[in-house]
């Protein structure tokens, strides 16, 4: 695992994953059929669908599944996250028993799919750390951007990426022109 800082507290960890493709198949396999349209979460707490602002699919990685594609895919996916996870927080004062990871979620952005800027943390979500696994590079645009460190990064099959999930680190994922781009993006949150 090669780890690299874009900015304070952004972290690349390179080479988590090496079956990109593999996991890529097993998603259009078993959750196909369960992507839908992504929602945003406007100033009142309320979820909506918005495709001039986030124009995606999404759907939750199931943790506890019969099906044994979907339990390799939460496995495999879970594995190589917390291993980036436990080299990040080894740099930073969280213990890994204070918080609490939410739901995977898997992301697929097709031509023109795009998130404008936004702040994973806030009044209605409170999150502690971002964390995108990135399962591609064969499509063109979708970088991610930190306007506030002037970072524009196009991911690597394999890329993990962490960061503060708070008002500093707002970000956006540029849109897709060619191809589609695949992530499983979650977030760590402090015990209540």
């Amino acid at each position: 695992m090669i780890e690299k800082e874009l900015a304070p507290g952004v972290i690349v960890f390179n080479d988590i994953f090496d079956c990109c493709p593999c996991i890529i198949a097993k998603i259009e396999n078993v959750y196909k059929d369960s992507l839908k349209q992504a929602q945003v979460i406007d100033h009142e707490g309320n979820s909506h669908v918005y495709p001039t602002v986030r124009f995606c699919e999404e759907t939750a990685i199931e943790e506890q599944s019969n099906d044994p594609t979907k339990q390799w895919i939460y496995e495999k996916i879970n594995g190589g996250i917390e291993k980036a996870l436990m080299s990040y927080i080894g740099r930073y004062p969280i213990t890994r028993s204070d918080i609490t990871r939410s739901q995977f979620t898997i992301m697929k952005y097709g031509i023109d799919g795009k998130f404008n800027y936004h702040v994973d943390d806030g009044r209605w979500i409170n999150r502690l750390v971002s964390i995108g696994l990135y399962l591609n590079e064969d499509y063109t645009g979708g970088e991610l951007f930190y306007p506030h460190f002037n970072i524009n990064y196009k991911p690597k099959a394999g890329d993990v990426i962490i960061f503060p999930s708070n008002y500093m680190y707002g970000h956006e994922v540029r849109p897709v022109t060619e191809g589609t781009r695949y992530a499983v993006i979650g977030w760590y949150s402090w015990n209540a």
